[in-house]
């Protein structure tokens, strides 16, 4: 717990109801059109999300605030979930805090977490990717330490892009 009462751990089954919540808004938040048909999906993925990575959870007191998907590539098969990671790397995906927390450093917190995981698990490089137009990512990807690596933006499932951003551990 830090100085906030903030507490970043791995989630627990009984919080993957809420980690869904919190992905499904954060994708309205910036899909428009395809919010109602692609937070439904991301509701009722989570345990499968948890099976392909670690899903950590920022908490305060027994209220999950926001969460973060942390994965790394398959060492003998393709991980469905890493769009970005190579071997040796971790990727955060899909980091998401509630409406109601933000602006405290939430997020931030959750960025740090994956950064440590991937640290403690030697990884040599942890890697990112969003939206071009998410200026609140990008934020958060320079506060973290992260920085913008365009030679490995890329197209995302509807050919928009997408941009890269690594920190060398």
């Amino acid at each position: 717990m830090d100085a906030t009462g903030i507490s970043v751990r791995p989630a627990r089954p009984s919080d993957f109801a809420i980690v869904g919540e919190l992905l499904a808004e954060g994708f309205a938040a910036q899909a428009g059109e395809r919010a109602e048909r692609r937070g439904a999906k991301l509701r009722g993925s989570v345990a499968r999300r948890a099976r392909h990575g670690r899903i950590l959870v920022a908490t305060e007191g027994d209220a999950v605030l926001g969460c973060a998907i942390y994965v790394v590539p398959g060492r003998f098969r393709r991980n469905p979930l890493v769009q970005l990671a190579r071997r040796g790397e971790a990727e955060v995906r899909l980091l998401a805090v509630t409406t109601e927390a933000r602006g405290r450093g939430i997020a931030l917190a959750l960025m740090r977490a994956c950064i440590e995981e991937a640290r403690q698990r030697g990884r040599v490089r942890l890697v990112a990717s969003n939206d071009p137009a998410n200026t609140a990512s990008h934020r958060l990807d320079l506060a973290a330490g992260l920085a913008r690596c365009p030679e490995r933006d890329w197209k995302g499932f509807d050919g928009r892009d997408v941009w890269a951003w690594t920190i060398a551990l």
